[in-house]
This record gives C-alpha cells, sequence and structure tokens, in this order.
C-alpha cells in the first residue's frame, strides 16, 4: 500500500506503509495522508511506534547483572 506524504523540503512523494514508521522517527517526513486527512507529525494523534516503545522501554528499564539481561521480565 502506498501513502502520500510530504517530506521535510515540502516536496510531496508517496512510501510504502512498511516505510512510513522509519521515515517519521528519522525526521524525514512532517506529514502523511490517511482516509481522515493530512495528518502533520508532533502535532496531530498517530499510534505509538513498536520501536519508539521498545526503546523507551530499554532507556527506561533497570540494568540487570545477568550478561543476557533480565529473561524473566515481560
Amino acid at each position: 500500500m502506498l501513502i502520500s506524504v510530504l517530506f521535510e523540503n515540502n516536496t510531496v512523494g508517496v512510501l510504502k506503509k512498511t516505510e512510513i514508521e522509519e521515515f517519521i522517527v528519522s525526521g524525514r517526513i512532517t506529514k502523511f495522508f490517511r482516509s481522515s486527512g493530512w495528518v502533520t507529525i508532533g502535532v496531530d494523534p498517530i499510534r505509538e511506534t513498536h520501536r519508539s516503545h521498545r526503546e523507551e522501554k530499554r532507556e527506561t528499564s533497570p540494568p540487570s547483572d545477568s550478561p543476557h539481561g533480565d529473561l524473566n521480565a515481560r
């Protein structure tokens, strides 16, 4: 599925649905189009990305003594 986007240099293009998250996280797009209209990154509500949630969890998790992390955490 292709999604219309507005890149940071104000050009319009299309991205595959699977590419949107990477472009949002990297700041390379400022808007994307969905059925309800244009969504402005940082202004309009969007779903929390899986990547940002994992990174947030990793940053807030206390360090483990095990070289493999806390295998019982979940």
